[in-house]
């Protein structure tokens, strides 16, 4: 059986990662509507992810 991860969602946390400044967890805005209430988040705009035929909104999480 093949064990790798595959789809949709494991490519754009992939992508998610190579723009991520180092020591920093970037969520996209799905993810941030599920724990908004639950932790701070800064608003990072669109960005560019390779891979994405359009900008993905970004928001880094800053805590609890």
């Amino acid at each position: 059986m093949d064990d790798a991860a595959k789809g949709v969602t494991v490519n754009l946390a992939a992508r998610m990662a190579q723009i991520c400044e180092p020591g920093c967890i970037y969520i996209s805005r799905y993810t941030s509507v599920l724990v908004d209430n639950d932790f701070l988040l800064r608003d990072l705009g669109d960005r560019e992810v390779q891979g994405s035929s359009h900008p993905i909104h970004v928001f880094e999480l800053l805590g609890k």
